[in-house]
């Protein structure tokens, strides 16, 4: 079986951390997951020419990053705010409103803001 391909990927680096970051990817081949939109366990290391990546789990050969001058779509935005929020209760305990804010300023300026238009 080959290794699982990451399309339409962005790089969500950690603050204030020593880790690479997480990617937000479309997988492909994945020999766990359906095809679909996923967040990988961190990042161990990315090649120089950011054609293949190591995660703690697997080896994803990386395809086209997702453009930076872009929003996200709402389905990997969902999944990005799912996990920064799933997180934020481990890491920090009960959230308080200024701690929330901080996090959706954050996630906001990992995304692009949210759209008004439904």
């Amino acid at each position: 079986m080959s290794d699982p391909v990451l399309r339409n990927w962005r790089l969500i680096a950690f603050k204030d951390s020593s880790r690479l970051g997480i990617f937000l990817g479309e997988v492909t081949n994945h020999p766990l997951l359906n095809d679909g939109w996923i967040i990988t366990s961190p990042v161990r290391w990315i090649s120089d020419d950011r054609n293949c990546t190591r995660t703690e789990s697997r080896l994803y050969k990386l395809g086209d990053e997702f453009p930076r001058d872009q929003p996200l779509p709402e389905k990997p935005r969902n999944i990005l705010f799912t996990r920064l929020f799933e997180n934020f209760g481990k890491s920090f305990g009960v959230a308080t409103l200024e701690q929330l804010g901080e996090l959706m300023e954050y996630a906001n300026h990992l995304c692009g803001p949210l759209s008004s238009a439904h």
